[in-house]
């Protein structure tokens, strides 16, 4: 527990930059701006959308704490993927390998994301180019997995993870916000 303290000994600059480096994770709510339309009673399933949310924040909170409770600040720096290494000190007698165990459980975690980016994505072009929906779909599913055969080492991977977490932050934090202002010019340019 003492890899835990000093508590805020850090200043509001690594916040922030630690705040940027972990946009990748957090990506992906910008979604509901797009499927909001199709939620049936969106008023009332509101609290379904905030308890889901609310569940993978706590999902990200425990594996932050127990990967930073279990491994010291100089181990972090160089153990590349740090659940995976606490996950194969579990044992069970009736499991062998709990690794396998948990890379499914974020395996589960990671379809319905794509299925989602996925969807979104036609959706979109169809909305903006008037193209059909499943064409589009097709069209992203070959284009991803013809880019994913380019990616071939670790280092290449890493680049376009950081490449993603720059795009999404400034999606975030610049373009969603100026869209809002924007909607909100208008609405009261409209309502004069």
């Amino acid at each position: 527990m003492t890899n835990l303290l000093p508590i805020a000994n850090h200043s509001w600059k690594e916040y922030l930059t630690g705040t940027k480096s972990m946009t990748l994770s957090l990506l992906g709510f910008e979604y509901l701006l797009i499927y909001y339309p199709f939620i049936k009673k969106a008023k009332e399933s509101q609290k379904w959308a905030h308890f889901g949310n609310m569940s993978t924040v706590l999902i990200y909170l425990i594996t932050a704490f127990s990967t930073t409770v279990f491994f010291s600040s100089k181990q972090l720096q160089t153990v590349v993927w740090p659940t995976l290494s606490e996950w194969k000190i579990v044992k069970f007698p009736f499991v062998e390998r709990f690794e396998y165990i948990g890379i499914t459980f974020f395996g589960l975690i990671i379809v319905p994301n794509l299925a989602l980016a996925f969807w979104g994505f036609s959706r979109v072009i169809k909305r903006t180019c008037h193209i059909k929906q499943t064409y589009m779909l097709w069209v992203g599913l070959i284009t991803a997995f013809v880019a994913t055969l380019f990616f071939e080492t670790r280092e290449e991977v890493d680049k376009l993870n950081t490449f993603v977490s720059e795009v999404g932050f400034y999606l975030i934090y610049g373009y969603i916000p100026f869209l809002f202002f924007i909607v909100f010019i208008r609405k009261k340019v409209w309502e004069k």
